[in-house]
């Protein structure tokens, strides 16, 4: 069922920046914009692309795009990053100057030789991301990112001084904190925004300067102050999982009845959570921030998140937990029996559902989905 939101005039220009993106990104570098970032990851610092002068950019994949990857990946492989392949090399991404591949998992640290290979993205940078949180790990990550500086100088010819990166850290904290109110739009009664709604106005977000994505979520709140076509107030849900901007999933599930009020995904929470230290020196306050942050299924010890997800869980208010995962991802697979186990103790029902990244799988799951809604609802 399709949202009424005749009144959110941002929220249309989310939807078409997002539809539009390549045109757009284009347009913007010819005009002279700048240099543009592309990343995979959003454990990547993009302080320093955007003290660089660049614009970091999110890749993210499309439902149902798999066409031309076979030739060079086994089906059997997240079909996420193959989605993500599919673009590059159809040439969506030809406008890219230069690529940063974390080694978040095996396949996504494979996209390194994939994308340099098969694709026009001219630079392609691996931040080696340590998948251990400790003193030893710290010292090695701080090493990876003076690396990344000297990248992303050659790609920009732009030095990055201690002042620019100053500012784009207090530029970062200030567009978290405006991340958080826009998020906690969903913890009034009735809620003036949906799940989808809200992940949509984000990945705009991320397509932008961040001075203007700032003001393009100002835009938003100030709009949702005074809206009067309000979503449908489904049952209370907090998503958590693989799916990192599957905005189809994301209407599936609110069109199954639910209203999703809170997440735990790198593009969601964790991505806003914790700010920048701006007191510290700026690579040291990157490198702690970034190693540290409330981790990913990747990383260990993972306690920190899985304590997040409950703490959200419950200053959201959700009923709740749906945990999509996706075919072959083996880190949140690895993960998810712990996960579960956190989710259920806490006292919140919780289902999880495997994801193929096809509209199609995601008719398969419907039953279950909805079965998992109403029985909330009821209060069983």
């Amino acid at each position: 069922m399709e949202m009424e939101s005749h009144t959110m005039k941002s929220l249309e220009k989310a939807r078409n920046m997002i539809e539009s993106r390549h045109q757009r990104l284009s347009e913007w570098k010819e005009k002279g914009g700048g240099k543009v970032v592309g990343e995979f990851c959003k454990y990547v610092p993009e302080e320093m692309i955007s003290a660089s002068g660049a614009l970091p950019v999110f890749i993210s994949g499309e439902m149902d795009r798999f066409q031309g990857v076979d030739r060079f990946l086994q089906e059997n492989t997240c079909p996420y990053m193959r989605s993500c392949f599919s673009a590059g090399i159809a040439g969506d991404y030809d406008y890219l100057d230069a690529l940063v591949v974390t080694h978040g998992c095996d396949i996504m640290s494979k996209m390194h030789d994939f994308w340099g290979k098969r694709t026009k993205v001219p630079e392609i940078f691996l931040l080696d991301f340590p998948h251990k949180v400790n003193e030893a790990s710290l010292v090695f990550f701080r090493e990876v990112i003076e690396r990344f500086k000297q990248f992303l100088e050659s790609v920009t010819g732009v030095e990055i001084t201690e002042a620019s990166l100053s500012e784009s850290i207090r530029a970062y904290n200030a567009f978290r904190r405006t991340l958080k109110a826009v998020y906690d739009l969903r913890r009034q009664n009735p809620r003036p925004v949906n799940g989808t709604e809200t992940l949509t106005v984000l990945l705009a977000s991320m397509l932008l300067p961040i001075g203007e994505a700032d003001a393009f979520l100002g835009e938003f709140l100030a709009e949702a102050g005074s809206r009067t076509d309000l979503p449908p107030q489904g049952v209370p849900i907090m998503v958590t999982g693989t799916d990192v901007s599957n905005l189809d999933l994301f209407q599936f599930l609110e069109d199954s009845g639910a209203l999703i009020v809170s997440d735990d995904l790198c593009t969601g929470s964790r991505y806003f959570w914790h700010p920048v230290d701006e007191n510290e020196a700026p690579l040291d306050a990157l490198a702690r921030r970034y190693l540290t942050n409330i981790p990913c299924s990747r990383t260990v010890p993972s306690e920190e998140r899985y304590e997040h997800i409950i703490r959200v869980a419950k200053v959201y208010q959700a009923q709740g937990v749906i945990m999509p995962i996706v075919d072959f991802c083996d880190n949140h697979m690895f993960d998810a029996p712990y996960v579960l186990n956190r989710i259920s103790n806490s006292g919140l029902p919780v289902l999880p559902i495997e994801v193929d990244f096809t509209r199609g799988g995601l008719e398969q799951v419907r039953p279950n989905v909805e079965t998992f809604i109403e029985i909330i609802a009821q209060g069983e």
